[in-house]
């Protein structure tokens, strides 16, 4: 499959007329070609995927794990760069999965539609890449894939397990450093695998991702490794429980 994107045009059209186009977005097949019956919405990229699919009439956990390795493998060549293209994953919406981000999400207000359907740039692209019904499944895999691993999305699975983990995660600065969410991931896996203690409680997730929003101010995180990153998770973990 080549990848479009939508025309800034298309993109502007498409989220200003949510709210009178209400009803279109309830319909089963895409609704591009009602609302632009000339075409010209989109345009072709030059990058080439594998095609894949996602499961649409679930809303369980185990199958949200699998869409994301499904979707991360078949668009790993993407950059994040390339994946922060509003325009790529909102055709992706429209065009592709129309009908998964309906069953998935069951969006039926202007701002449910907005936030599965788009990358709301009114809430900046990061929040929009991650409420998006599809850019979330790529984000989330390339956040956590480790090449190498004999289960290289073991720490997907993680992430993906607990939902307060994943909001705290995600809607932090730090959310689009891949270094720092597999450094925090690792130590919560390192602890509970290595010493005798109930799961981590939600207050220790909150706490340890706004230590860390509050320790990147000062000590800029980005040029930190995934084992400094984890040292420091995994001490801040264990202090809080001393």
């Amino acid at each position: 499959m080549k990848l479009k994107y939508l025309t800034e045009g298309a993109y502007e059209q498409l989220y200003k007329g949510v709210n009178k186009n209400l009803e279109l977005y309830k319909l089963k097949d895409s609704i591009t070609e009602t609302i632009f019956p000339q075409g010209g919405f989109s345009k072709e990229s030059s990058v080439v995927v594998d095609n894949f699919s996602l499961y649409e009439n679930t809303h369980n956990i185990e199958d949200d794990i699998i869409n994301v390795k499904n979707l991360y493998m078949s668009m790993k060549k993407l950059t994040p760069e390339q994946a922060s293209n509003v325009y790529l994953w909102t055709w992706l919406s429209h065009e592709v999965f129309f009908n998964y981000i309906q069953h998935r999400w069951n969006p039926d207000t202007e701002g449910s539609i907005k936030d599965r359907f788009f990358c709301d740039s009114f809430k900046g692209s990061r929040i929009g890449l991650f409420r998006n019904g599809i850019s979330r499944l790529w984000w989330y895999g390339y956040l956590t894939y480790q090449e190498g691993r004999s289960n290289p999305f073991v720490l997907t699975e993680l992430l993906l397990s607990n939902s307060d983990l994943c909001l705290s995660l995600v809607e932090r600065k730090f959310s689009m450093n891949k270094n720092v969410i597999v450094g925090i991931l690792s130590a919560i896996a390192e602890i509970n695998d290595s010493i005798e203690y109930e799961d981590v409680i939600m207050e220790e997730w909150r706490s340890l991702a706004k230590y860390l929003n509050r320790y990147g101010a000062v000590s800029m995180l980005d040029f930190l490794s995934v084992e400094e990153i984890q040292e420091i998770s995994k001490n801040y973990i264990l202090d809080m429980r001393n």
